[in-house]
């Protein structure tokens, strides 16, 4: 298992927990990616997924099996993960302060990736 200092709060283990219970067959685990689009803004999203490839980083959390790449790892850093259920709000939110304009163009030199393989 690798390290990722990504907080994921009950509300949301709740729900990916409720949501993967209701798939057959019960997935793996849940994939979370990070993606720049066209404007430079970081996107997440989640997938639910039956395995992982020998290059991803896998991490558990509150029971949740969690496979990212490297890549997405570095913003995942400090990143917390909720599920709101609220008028005009539904479904899993990110939020990550630590991140700033830099950390788009992000070389991992400023050594704040916490991961471990």
């Amino acid at each position: 298992m690798s390290r990722v200092a990504l907080f994921v709060t009950h509300t949301a283990t709740e729900k990916i927990k409720e949501f993967a219970a209701a798939r057959e067959p019960e997935p793996y685990g849940v994939r979370v990616l990070v993606y720049k689009d066209e404007f430079n803004n970081i996107n997440y999203s989640m997938v639910f997924v039956d395995g992982a490839s020998s290059t991803d980083l896998i991490f558990e959390i509150a029971g949740i099996i969690f496979v990212t790449d490297q890549n997405s790892a570095i913003f995942l850093n400090g990143m917390t993960m909720d599920f709101e259920d609220s008028v005009g709000i539904q479904g899993f939110t990110f939020k990550n302060e630590c991140l700033t304009k830099s950390c788009l163009n992000c070389t991992g030199a400023c050594g704040r990736v916490a991961v471990d393989s």
